[in-house]
């Protein structure tokens, strides 16, 4: 009997996979916290800043990210999509003040419940009808640095895009009940641990307008500037005393 049943276990978590590995149908929603919303940039803003570096570090490496979101990749795109957000606020003037952003990207999924609902139910459940809900969080640290690498501040927010599939039916494109801070996706290009390219999107924004609150609150005379071309910095120091005579 136990031999059956390990058998017909491991029967479905093959299914499973052979319909993650050609997709399947899934809803999901998105939330953010705290919540992060567009700034509001002043008409003419006193500063604009140049974003000179964009790095992304994720954790595990090997975690799936959109297209666009890997090595200098990243950088094109946060920059052009910072600029285009906020032209106010971001240029590639050599007279705005030059920043790097680095920002810092912890992926969790949390599908047990998922799964055992799917083996529980002989593949039922998952297969044919929604699945019990999976999670996929995103804990994001953004960090601003001059140009000669300190930090000025660190900044964050954690996202979470909750979502159902069915792997051989169409029931998982049923938009799932509960709240979204951007439009539910109902598409077969999700899974536990993969956003959906419009929440990818949308945590994307998310980051520069978080990093655009922040710089618009920051005073501008904690971020030192490169000097001129040609004039090297040395320390100053206080003359000594003249001799009496």
């Amino acid at each position: 009997m136990f031999r059956r049943s390990s058998r017909h276990i491991t029967v479905i978590l093959m299914a499973m996979l052979a319909g993650l590995a050609g997709g399947g149908c899934a809803s999901t929603r998105i939330t953010v916290t705290p919540p992060v919303k567009m700034a509001a940039v002043p008409e003419k803003p006193a500063t604009t800043y140049r974003l000179e570096q964009a790095t992304l570090k994720s954790q595990p490496a090997t975690v799936w990210l959109p297209d666009g979101w890997q090595g200098r990749g990243f950088a094109e795109r946060f920059t052009t999509l910072a600029e285009k957000r906020y032209p106010r606020l971001f240029s590639n003037s050599r007279n705005a003040i030059p920043i790097a952003v680095r920002i810092d990207l912890a992926v969790k999924a949390q599908s047990q419940a998922t799964i055992a609902g799917a083996v529980l139910t002989f593949g039922i459940i998952g297969g044919i009808f929604p699945s019990f809900p999976w999670t996929t969080e995103w804990q994001v640290k953004i960090q601003i640095e001059d140009i000669r690498e300190e930090t000025i501040l660190t900044t964050g927010f954690k996202t979470e895009d909750r979502g159902w599939f069915s792997l051989f039916s169409p029931f998982g494109l049923i938009s799932i009940p509960g709240e979204s801070d951007a439009p539910k996706v109902s598409s077969t290009e999700s899974c536990p641990g993969v956003l959906p390219r419009e929440h990818s999107q949308y945590a994307a924004e998310c980051m520069i307008d978080l990093l655009a609150m922040e710089l618009l609150k920051l005073n501008p005379a904690k971020l030192r500037t490169r000097p001129a071309a040609g004039v090297a910095e040395f320390p100053t120091l206080d003359a000594p005393p003249l001799p009496n005579f």
